[in-house]
């Protein structure tokens, strides 16, 4: 197709590509992508659909992934890497960057390729609000704390909408605990995981004795002021109430399932 648009234009950078497109947007237009459907027919841009990348593109198989309106299970060749547990304890961002990167290029060649035209552009995984601060709690709050960890590090404090500033080779889309735009700012789950626990939990505090019981998982530590702070998640299907017990004396209090809450007297 001859090209009639700027947003066209390979060699203008992707911020003057993206502001081109919008411009010539209708209001109707930009409500229309706000769904799962990303096609501006009037300017010749076509669905290019969604496709699962949670540690390589998952393309055909007995899932059928990226060919939802196919009866033929066929499976796509693609390049598979270690779970993403795996890829997390490399500590590599420049190589998670070449993993990305060599999804990138191969759900190009399926979705632009005329002869197959599957899977999609917008390459996303498993997971959300709901999910990652649980699952962040469990592991690195309390999880880390419980076994003798003095530090724990969320990556990274801030970023820009477009995931900057990163060192070179680094992670460029790594989400910040807040995104900063201009005066607006936006808070992550990175702020609200590292939230519970850097108010309360002062450089100087210590880990002291505490127990699991009924799904509830949970940290203590003892501040340099001589607060008590209890760090507790409900991993249970269900509400959950409780006690808490502190030289004899006692409050009660509950947790909706997946839920944290951080105690402090």
């Amino acid at each position: 197709m001859a090209q009639c648009y700027p947003f066209q234009n390979t060699q203008l950078s992707d911020t003057a590509r993206i502001n081109n497109l919008i411009s010539l947007m209708t209001l109707q237009e930009k409500v229309n992508v706000l769904s799962t459907s990303f096609s501006v027919p009037r300017l010749g841009i076509r669905n290019v659909g969604q496709i699962e990348g949670l540690h390589g593109l998952a393309l055909g198989g007995p899932g059928n992934w990226g060919n939802p309106h196919s009866r033929k299970h066929i499976t796509y060749p693609t390049t598979i890497f270690p779970q993403a547990y795996g890829l997390g304890e490399i500590w590599d961002t420049a190589l998670i960057r070449k993993v990305a990167n060599i999804e990138a290029t191969e759900a190009r060649y399926y979705v632009q390729n005329p002869n197959l035209q599957k899977g999609g552009l917008v390459v996303g995984a498993p997971g959300n609000f709901s999910k990652d601060v649980p699952y962040h709690i469990n592991q690195l709050i309390i999880g880390a704390m419980r076994n003798w960890s003095k530090n724990v590090i969320e990556w990274n404090l801030a970023s820009s909408p477009d995931y900057k500033p990163h060192t070179q080779g680094g992670c460029n889309i790594c989400l910040g605990g807040i995104t900063l735009q201009g005066d607006s700012v936006t808070r992550n789950p990175g702020y609200y995981i590292i939230a519970h626990a850097a108010k309360f939990v002062r450089p100087g505090s210590v880990r002291i004795a505490s127990n699991r019981v009924l799904g509830l998982n949970d940290v203590a530590f003892k501040t340099p002021a001589g607060k008590i702070v209890l760090i507790v998640i409900n991993n249970g299907k269900n509400v959950q109430n409780f006690d808490v017990w502190f030289h004899g004396q006692v409050f009660q209090s509950s947790l909706n399932s997946k839920s944290v809450g951080t105690y402090a007297w």
